[in-house]
């Protein structure tokens, strides 16, 4: 069968019906619109429509079931690149299980997926899917909300609306302990405490991460862990309590390394450098946050690139290097603008705008203009290799 399947397919393409093209994932094949339009309507007309459009959602519930943890070790960079060739496929199965009411199969596609969604620029589209599974699904099992919740919560945190996630967060939680899921709860609760204490709630951050984080050690494995890791280190910093950020920083990052997880590892870097960042060391940002950067661009992280290219721009404004500084702040401008990334943490944004207004003064208003113009053009490609150039290189 897969043979004739094959063989069908070949004809088709000799015939300019069907195209074909090699990727990293083998041969892929796709219509033009005018044929698909047409092999749609035959295919409705043969009452097989309904059939066929369940075997694709399921194709892709399977597959966001397998990327899950494949975007937490060490071949996430092809798991990214994987789900980047079939969102628009995942996006058809999105619709066609909500149109079907089944918001609660949509969800499950939510919880597999979001670390793509998020790291290749669909921050607002994938919180939009999910405030649709939630307004849809009633009904839905607690343990299946739970997790919508949380992906509406991380997702919300990562545009820059702390108030939102913790609201979702809140309820994420609730669901979860009624589920009686320790790792959905786990992770609800971290979200919990990274949104509340991004909004200044320490009273409430502090009861809710040692919880997280001793549900994640219970789960025992290293990507586990790490995540528990990061928002107990986010609350030391915020308490002023360095030696503890620190101790839990580098446990986090020795977990990260072993995972393979590349991601988590460039944010316990980027979490070392916001700590050198508040101690005024500028030398030891730019080289965490070049660490950082450069596992960006090998997993083409549209975030985290935001996030470095701002860190490296406000170094840049400091050290009196006004146009690269201009440069990376275009950079992370156009790239925010595209995905929907935003910063949660209010001290973040204060030196943010501090440095910005800095970078400004040292430049007459056409030169800043030119140099934020070249910035915003810049492919991520072309920003993280600009980020990375020494510091002669780059000197104004």
């Amino acid at each position: 069968a897969a043979e004739d399947a094959l063989e069908s397919l070949g004809r088709l393409v000799e015939q300019s019906l069907v195209m074909a093209e090699l990727d990293g994932d083998g041969m892929r094949y796709g219509m033009l619109e005018p044929v698909r339009q047409y092999a749609r309507e035959k295919l409705e007309e043969s009452g097989e429509g309904e059939r066929v459009g369940m075997r694709h959602a399921e194709y892709y519930l399977a597959l966001a079931e397998r990327a899950r943890p494949e975007l937490h070790a060490p071949r996430q960079a092809e798991w990214l690149d994987t789900l980047s060739r079939e969102h628009d496929n995942v996006r058809v199965a999105m619709a066609w299980l909500l149109r079907r009411d089944k918001p609660g199969e949509a969800a499950h596609i939510g919880w597999g997926i979001y670390e793509f969604w998020f790291r290749r620029g669909y921050t607002g589209e994938g919180l939009r899917w999910m405030e649709q599974v939630l307004a849809e699904g009633g009904s839905l099992p607690s343990l299946t909300r739970a997790r919508a919740q949380f992906v509406a919560a991380i997702l919300s945190f990562l545009r820059g609306e702390p108030d939102r996630a913790a609201a979702f967060a809140t309820e994420s939680v609730a669901a979860a302990r009624a589920a009686g899921d320790p790792e959905t709860l786990a992770y609800s609760l971290g979200m919990q405490g990274l949104a509340t204490l991004s909004r200044g709630d320490l009273d409430t951050a502090e009861e809710v991460l040692p919880e997280s984080l001793k549900l994640f050690r219970e789960l025992g494995d290293p990507h586990s862990v790490a995540s528990g890791l990061y928002g107990p280190a986010q609350l030391a910093l915020a308490c002023g309590d360095g030696d503890e950020a620190m101790q839990l920083i580098g446990e986090g990052e020795a977990l990260s390394r072993e995972a393979g997880n590349w991601a988590m590892l460039a944010n316990f870097l980027g979490t070392q450098a916001i700590s050198a960042r508040l101690e005024g060391d500028d030398a030891g940002t730019a080289e965490l946050l070049g660490e950082s950067i450069e596992i960006a661009g090998m997993l083409r992280d549209d975030y985290n690139v935001v996030f470095c290219a701002t860190g490296l721009a406000s170094v840049a404004a400091r050290e009196g290097r006004a146009e690269r500084a201009a440069r990376l702040f275009g950079v992370a401008d156009a790239l925010s603008e595209k995905t929907g990334a935003g910063v949660s943490w209010s001290i973040l944004r204060s030196l943010n705008e501090r440095d910005l207004v800095i970078a400004r003064e040292m430049l007459d208003p056409e030169a800043f203009e030119s140099a934020w113009a070249e910035g915003r053009t810049m492919t991520l490609e072309q920003a993280v290799a600009y980020a990375l150039e020494d510091d002669e290189a780059s000197s104004n």
